[in-house]
């Protein structure tokens, strides 16, 4: 009996992946080469070949330092959260393994206390008129208690970082940015960083160098601290913007902050020698960049 191969159109021993999924993570990375990647030289164009066709499909928003596949990710992460956080729980739903469906008894009635709090806490950001009504008491209160920790005169000696924990505690970076990431040269490891704060005002540092965005951007400081500090002179107020450039021509460039050959670790040996002020084997964070 003669053997025939199998139709051109399903190859049966083919190690080509044809699911849904693999075809559409081909198609992105079609989407994201050159237009004409096929007469570039991978050695001496590489960033053009694989990356070419992305920049020319996303530009840079006015309000973006960078962008990157990451940046997508989240922006795109943020609309589903706010399409899931604007329908009811899904007591029905079947359609995945996920599924509230699919829970134990116990765990649903957790999982759906916990979707009524994110829940509420999304709305009540939303909640415009509360948020008129209130006002600018609410920050005016932790403005209040961040001159407390760090009065213009008097200050202790341990001011400055208290005040900086106090910021933190409000999700605020100020002059130092702390988390959790994969270590660069070993993504298994993961390691706590300190940084630099990626933004400090303006979206980037460079931002700071173009005179006449800074001066709108000072105008409009002022406008919005005098709302929260109204007895405060204009000049003082301004002095705010003049600090923040001073900070980000301090801080690394984003070139600088992404090249993981500069890198200074610190062991919990460091950590406990800074604890207790130990000089001689304390981690240098002086030298601590992005």
């Amino acid at each position: 009996m003669p053997i025939t191969s199998p139709p051109a159109s399903e190859p049966a021993s083919s190690n080509i992946c044809t699911t849904p999924a693999c075809v559409h993570a081909s198609s992105e990375i079609l989407y994201n080469l050159s237009p004409n990647y096929k007469d570039i030289d991978p050695c001496t164009d590489f960033e053009e070949l694989v990356c070419g066709g992305w920049r020319e499909r996303h530009d840079l928003r006015p309000d973006q330092g960078d962008a990157f596949t990451g940046t997508i990710m989240a922006e795109n992460s943020q609309l589903l959260l706010r399409h899931i956080l604007e329908a009811p729980y899904p007591k029905s739903s079947k359609h995945s393994f996920f599924s509230p469906m699919q829970l134990a008894a116990a765990s649903h009635s957790v999982d759906e206390d916990n979707f009524d709090k994110m829940t509420s806490a999304y709305q009540a950001c939303l909640d415009e008129e509360t948020i008129k009504k209130v006002g600018v008491a609410p920050l005016a209160r932790i403005v209040d208690e961040i001159k407390s920790a760090y009065p213009a005169s008097a200050r202790s000696e341990n001011a400055l970082s208290e005040t900086i924990l106090l910021l933190a505690k409000y999700g605020v970076s100020g002059l130092v940015a702390s988390g959790t990431s994969a270590d660069d040269t070993n993504p298994d490891v993961v390691v706590v960083f300190v940084s630099p704060p990626w933004r400090i005002g303006l979206p980037s540092k460079e931002r700071y160098e173009d005179d006449t965005l800074v001066k709108k951007y000072q105008a409009v400081v002022v406008e919005v601290l005098s709302q929260l500090s109204p007895d405060e002179k204009k000049e003082t107020l301004a002095a705010v913007v003049d600090l923040e450039k001073q900070l980000a021509a301090a801080s690394p460039s984003a070139e600088d902050r992404q090249d993981i050959t500069v890198r200074h670790l610190c062991t919990s040996k460091h950590l406990v020698a800074n604890s207790t002020r130990n000089p001689t084997t304390q981690c240098p964070w002086a030298m601590l960049r992005g």
